[in-house]
């Protein structure tokens, strides 16, 4: 009724907004819809007494030393609704559009920020910050990756809250450096950089991962590496070995003998893995990720290589996951089947009764000369065969989505001075 009376009383509609005309004035020629949003009324709402909470919130314990109450109350201070409203106060209109390309389409999501508002550091950051160099390591082959710039926490804040999650998390960094055998502020935070990433590969078995971690002093990202090794050596072995031309220190575990953490520093970053072979593929001179067309095709679309965050997933990487699982599923129809069996044991022996009887797999029991049977399992000594992995429906959609979709790419970006642009690229095979 509010929206109704609204738009009856002053006759100005959404046209007349900022977002509107923002978001037709870069309409492409391929759009397929688009959407705008005003985030003002939803704050308005929020801050008015219907749109308060009724419930009070758990007040913060003293958790010094616990890692695990430190977690928690991290948790308990992430406040869904106050940092809606912080997020609805800052962004001024929210506007969208799927462009469809045929065999590339895309789409966009843009935020036109307040610039009487102070911005979330994440954003704020995004405006000096140089492209990203972890994709120029990471190997076309990868089927998973991830990286992002993340700024440094201030400790300055005049928000109560804001700075009760920083030290909370200082403080689980704090004891996570403990463990190690280290001072954040005297070994780590000089040289750590802000640029993260998490690159895959699965060429075996099981998959591995690295995670690249930029430096600026590539020198005492080692010696501090040097630190962590000798802290352990009494419960690990290690061994320097080269991999690619580079020198790689690489851990053995007696309980995992499949497992060879590895860590090395090349190319401003310092890089944790759990495998010599995604070390491998980080370190060779090969076809990079950032030159794979699914990937590349993300700068195409933004018009520019300065990505805040990123991702990239190879739809490959589903079905085999989906494969993966196989023998859990072969496992599950024959547990269901057991289940059915007893039931139809049930039935013969009266103990049961055929309308109150269920078949774990959605059969249905009939009766036929006094034999009771399953529309999916059959009836006992003539049971119907069990369908192979291959039928899994997970398996079958995870190929489906496969046939249709090489690879989705997705990238944050400052479009324009205060527009922030959020994009995932759908590539077709």
């Amino acid at each position: 009724k509010a929206a109704v009376a609204r738009r009856q009383g002053d006759g100005k509609g959404i046209s007349g907004t900022l977002g509107y005309r923002n978001a037709v004035a870069r309409l492409q020629k391929e759009t397929a819809f688009f959407l705008v949003l005003n985030p003002g009324p939803v704050s308005e709402f929020m801050e008015s007494p219907a749109g308060q909470p009724s419930s009070s919130e758990p007040s913060a314990s003293d958790t010094a030393g616990d890692p695990q109450a430190m977690v928690a109350q991290l948790a308990g201070q992430v406040n869904p609704r106050e940092r809606a409203l912080d997020m609805a106060r800052m962004v001024q209109s929210v506007w969208a559009q799927f462009v469809y390309k045929g065999k590339l389409s895309h789409f966009d999501l843009h935020g036109s920020l307040d610039p009487d508002v102070p911005l979330h550091p994440l954003m704020a950051s995004a405006t000096s910050l140089q492209p990203l160099r972890s994709p120029g390591m990471a190997s076309i082959h990868a089927p998973m990756f991830l990286a992002g710039y993340f700024p440094t926490l201030s400790e300055e804040s005049a928000d109560p809250a804001a700075k009760a999650r920083i030290e909370t998390f200082n403080r689980m960094r704090h004891t996570a450096m403990m463990m190690l055998g280290l001072n954040y502020d005297l070994d780590v935070k000089p040289w750590m950089g802000n640029e993260m990433a998490l690159s895959m590969l699965w060429d075996g078995k099981l998959p591995q991962v690295a995670l690249l971690c930029a430096v600026s002093d590539e020198g005492a990202a080692g010696a501090t590496m040097e630190r962590v090794t000798a802290n352990f050596k009494g419960s690990l072995k290690f061994k320097s070995q080269k991999v690619a031309g580079k020198t790689v220190v690489v851990a053995s575990l007696s309980s995992r003998p499949g497992i060879s953490p590895a860590y090395t520093v090349s190319g401003g970053f310092l890089i944790l893995s759990s495998g010599v072979q995604v070390m491998e593929s980080l370190l060779d001179r090969g076809d990079k990720l950032a030159d794979a067309a699914g990937f590349a095709s993300l700068y195409s679309v933004l018009g520019d290589n300065r990505l805040q965050l990123t991702g990239y997933l190879a739809t490959d990487l589903l079905e085999r996951l989906a494969a993966h699982g196989g023998p859990r599923f072969a496992q599950l129809q024959v547990e269901m089947q057991n289940s059915c069996l007893k039931n139809l044991l049930a039935l013969r022996g009266s103990r049961l009764k055929i309308d109150k009887a269920l078949c774990p797999a959605g059969g249905a029991y009939s009766q036929d000369d006094g034999r009771f049977q399953c529309s999916i399992h059959g009836r006992p000594g003539s049971l119907n065969p069990l369908p192979s992995a291959e039928e899994d429906p997970q398996l079958a959609a995870a190929r489906h989505f496969k046939q249709m979709m090489g690879s989705i790419a997705l990238g944050l970006t400052m479009s324009e001075p205060g527009i922030y642009r959020f994009t995932t690229v759908f590539r077709k095979r």
